[in-house]
């Protein structure tokens, strides 16, 4: 799963990355709407923690600057009870939860378990030709047969499992990879969809990886 955490408060944004990458949960966070409309742009997530108090914007205007590059991505508002104004309302409006601050991190994390899967957003595998890959546990199988791979090269596949067809840039295996922050990339990358590649033709994968320079790659199908 990954969720992205809009905080300006970095003490608790890293608390909560922590906290959620201890349980398997992959965790990117921001401080502003802003930054977390350009997130989304280079990452797909099953959820957004929204704290109602950024930088970048207030109460309703915070919600929509986000969710209007989300997509269906659900979101979860944090709030403390005098902050959010109309919260029934915020609700039939498109919000899709909200958790009144204070709150345990065992309050949170029973709520991001439950969301993106009354959303319609998780999914627990993704199919490319004869590659199956379990988003859970990044288990690879290709033509029934069970692959070894790196975590990083998993994750590579992954995008480009997701965005199938489809040309993932080059920005969003950096944000992936080493964080929406992240300094590294360039030869980092090549790296591994060099490797990734390789895997897939050893393996007899029914799908190539295109690599279009300067822009980013693409997985297709073959027959």
């Amino acid at each position: 799963m990954r969720v992205l955490v809009v905080e300006d408060n970095k003490s608790l944004a890293r608390i909560i990355q922590e906290r959620f990458e201890r349980m398997a949960i992959n965790c990117h966070f921001v401080h502003t709407s802003r930054e977390a409309e350009s997130a989304t742009r280079l990452v797909s997530y099953d959820l957004i923690i929204l704290d109602q108090v950024t930088k970048s914007g207030d109460g309703p205007s915070a919600l929509q600057d986000v969710q209007r590059h989300a997509h269906r991505t659900p979101v979860l508002v944090l709030s403390a009870a005098d902050e959010f104004e109309g919260g029934r309302e915020g609700l039939r409006d498109g919000l899709d939860d909200l958790l009144v601050k204070p709150f345990t991190f065992e309050q949170l994390l029973a709520k991001v378990e439950v969301l993106p899967q009354h959303s319609g957003t998780a999914r627990r595998a993704l199919l490319a030709g004869n590659i199956k890959l379990d988003v859970t546990t990044h288990q690879v199988m290709i033509a029934g047969r069970i692959q070894t791979m790196p975590m990083r090269e998993a994750i590579v596949l992954e995008l480009l499992m997701r965005a199938k067809n489809e040309v993932v840039p080059r920005e969003a295996f950096a944000a992936e990879l080493f964080g929406i922050r992240g300094e590294q990339g360039g030869k980092a990358i090549d790296v591994y969809v060099h490797r990734l590649r390789k895997t897939l033709q050893v393996g007899g994968a029914a799908a190539t990886i295109r690599t279009l320079r300067g822009v980013g790659f693409m997985l297709s199908e073959t027959t």
